[in-house]
């Protein structure tokens, strides 16, 4: 082994091969080492991201709560316009709520994606944890309903957009009530337990929580 290379150990791996008479500072007939790291030590991902903010958040306040009021908003609107169109015998209020519901699908996937990376970066303490855990399983469980009931309306709306089973607005119902119980965890989280709060970061990283 040529001097200077040191043995094989956990970190590393040698690999060698005959020297040819081509390789330059090399005799014919020797065996030439490699050293190679077998375990090379992974960069941190957070040296990746924006340094976290007073918010400990790497932008400048919570995303999640904007765009999760617009899926709200859009949810209750679909399933108002469907009553009322309903009991009104005003279809045309059926194309304004099937828009609506459309939208709100597609808009709860971005909440749920800065949900997610907000979630990771909340650092719950006591009972906030499992406020989250089940905030979040919610979350997903309403991103789930949306998708069917838009899926469940675009079939109804193709074989005839003047009138809505009873079914799909009793599952509108469903709908109010998964938001309702959301937007309760929701706040409990923001306002109960200030996850994201100054006061609160600046607790957490002080050790006092």
């Amino acid at each position: 082994m040529p001097l200077g290379l040191s043995p094989p150990d956990q970190q590393s791996l040698i690999l060698g091969r005959a020297c040819v008479a081509k390789d330059h500072n090399c005799m014919p007939g020797a065996f030439l080492f490699l050293k190679v790291e077998a375990n090379p030590v992974p960069r941190p991902m957070f040296e990746l991201l924006p340094p976290l903010n007073d918010h400990n958040l790497p932008w400048m306040d919570t995303i999640h709560p904007i765009v999760v009021h617009f899926v709200i908003a859009m949810a209750v609107i679909t399933v108002l316009f469907d009553l009322i169109g309903s009991l009104a015998r005003r279809p045309g209020l059926f194309e304004v709520s099937f828009w609506n519901l459309l939208v709100a699908t597609a808009a709860i996937f971005v909440a749920i994606i800065f949900g997610q990376v907000e979630a990771g970066l909340a650092e719950p303490y006591g009972a906030a944890s499992e406020i989250l855990n089940l905030h979040s399983t919610i979350g997903w469980s309403l991103a789930g309903v949306l998708a069917v009931l838009t899926a469940w309306r675009y079939v109804i709306r193709s074989k005839d957009p003047t009138r809505l089973p009873v079914a799909f607005l009793g599952a509108g119902g469903l709908l109010v009530v998964l938001v309702a119980v959301q937007v309760t965890l929701g706040n409990q989280l923001i306002w109960t337990y200030g996850l994201h709060t100054v006061p609160v970061v600046e607790a957490i990283r002080a050790g006092l929580v």
